[in-house]
């Protein structure tokens, strides 16, 4: 094949690869660069700190099956904020608060603020028993979604 073979092949063919690179842009950057919980959660915490906090979103109800803390959390976000990544926007902010209650027993909060309605996240994890308790509504909510999952 000669440089003007090839020149013709390409420009034969030019449509499809520009279709192919806009459907590439469209489809499939937005996809990788779309922010998600993990992608906010600040970076403040102290290695025990996030050492539970990790515990609490990978909490699978116990079973293995079904969906995770973290994913029942996203999901629950998103069903409030159903406009598109919320956790993309520029007003979207996470807090985060791990504190002790006795030796393996913790409360986390996460504090989710957004454009819209706030949400307020509370468990007690015991992480020798391996249980997550909700301690609002929304929480328990939560935790019932995993729990119950399958």
């Amino acid at each position: 094949m000669g440089n003007t073979d090839t020149g013709k092949f390409l420009k034969k063919r030019a449509p499809f690869y520009m279709a192919a690179g806009a459907l590439l842009v469209v489809f499939v950057v937005p996809a990788l660069t779309e922010k998600g919980l993990e992608d906010i959660i600040p970076d403040t915490l102290e290695a025990q700190e996030r050492i539970v906090l990790d515990y609490v979103l990978k909490y699978d109800g116990g079973d293995g099956s079904g969906i995770n803390m973290l994913q029942a959390v996203t999901d629950k976000i998103k069903e409030d904020y159903p406009d598109g990544n919320v956790f993309g926007h520029r007003s979207t902010t996470l807090d985060a608060t791990v504190s002790t209650i006795s030796t393996d027993t913790y409360r986390i909060i996460l504090d989710f603020k957004s454009y819209d309605n706030p949400l307020y996240f509370d468990w007690e994890v015991d992480m020798d028993m391996g249980t997550v308790r909700g301690g609002n509504n929304i929480s328990k909510d939560v935790v019932d979604v995993v729990d119950f999952y399958d």
